[in-house]
């Protein structure tokens, strides 16, 4: 079992707990009425907004982090890798950051004329090497309710959460309520699949589950799931569907919902992909199917949903 040293990485993970913090807050602050959207970047609609929540992100974690982080930044809206001034580029370490989680919401809020907290978050997970296997933790900063999440890894199979200071354990947190129907979400923003995600839909209601709603911001989605629980379910299968061009609109990518992944597990769910492959085969590079459920009805989810995503390939 390899060595983890728990008080220096729940050091780090609170320093990217603050960084995702100070940026939600300035992104929330920032004003635009003139608010534009750009262009596309990896299935995303970016606007001046996350413009400046990438500036922002820049400037808080190289000014908090740059002189002790041995690593490269990787972030959504930026798909290079970025070394810290002074950093030997043979080091391997990489913190996965979402910026600006749930850009849409974060884009309306600035031009609808009315001030509110989008459903909207900032994530930042940090990883020894390039393997993701090698997940030392995440922290995530939900803008919508202030609350601060976190989980950092204690040994291999095992990662300790927290809200702001309260530690989670899971054990004490129940795992379902008498009277209640499982809710499952499927992330629903791919509008090149409406048919095909109502399929889905149709076939867990007629197996007694029920279809929730999700926020269009994964991270938030994932842990309003854990550690609200909101929800039972996260699933998102985006990478097997196709529009008419033969492409998918939009597919998840470990970098969207990396930081939420170890507060998931620390709260005792089980996080795979849609094939049932566990999240520690999860590869950065590469597009993102998902499911993060309760231990209890996730073999059954898995069962449902593979004869679609085994159609849906072929």
């Amino acid at each position: 079992m390899q060595s983890y040293h728990f008080h220096r990485n729940r050091d780090l993970v609170l320093k990217l707990g603050d960084i995702a913090r100070l940026v939600g807050q300035e992104i929330l602050s920032f004003s635009d009425p003139e608010a534009q959207r750009r262009t596309l970047i990896e299935g995303h609609q970016v606007s001046t907004v996350n413009d400046h929540a990438r500036n922002v992100l820049d400037h808080h974690f190289f000014r908090r982090l740059g002189a002790e982080f041995n690593g490269r930044l990787l972030t959504v809206l930026r798909p290079v890798m970025v070394q810290p001034t002074g950093v030997a580029s043979t080091q391997s370490g990489v913190v996965l950051a979402h910026e600006s989680s749930g850009g849409v919401a974060l884009f309306r809020s600035k031009v609808c004329g009315v001030q509110f907290r989008p459903a909207a978050a900032v994530g930042l997970a940090l990883c020894e090497t390039s393997d993701f296997a090698d997940l030392v933790g995440g922290a995530v900063y939900d803008i919508a309710q202030d609350m601060s999440f976190d989980a950092v890894r204690v040994s291999d199979d095992c990662f300790e959460a927290h809200v702001g200071d309260k530690r989670l354990v899971p054990s004490a947190i129940p795992e379902g309520w008498d009277g209640e129907s499982v809710r499952v979400l499927i992330t629903n923003y791919n509008n090149a699949s409406v048919t095909q995600r109502a399929e889905v839909e149709q076939k867990l209601w007629n197996e007694g589950f029920y279809v929730s709603p999700g926020s269009h911001s994964s991270m938030v989605d994932l842990v309003h799931m854990a550690v609200l629980r909101l929800t039972d379910a996260v699933i998102d299968f985006r990478m097997f569907q196709k529009n008419e061009r033969g492409d998918s609109d939009s597919v998840l990518t470990l970098k969207e919902v990396a930081a939420a992944i170890p507060v998931c597990l620390g709260c005792g769910w089980r996080v795979t992909d849609c094939r049932g492959a566990d999240w520690s085969k999860f590869r950065i590079s590469d597009p993102l199917s998902l499911l993060a459920a309760r231990p209890a009805v996730h073999d059954k989810l898995l069962a449902i949903i593979k004869p679609f995503i085994d159609r849906w390939e072929n």
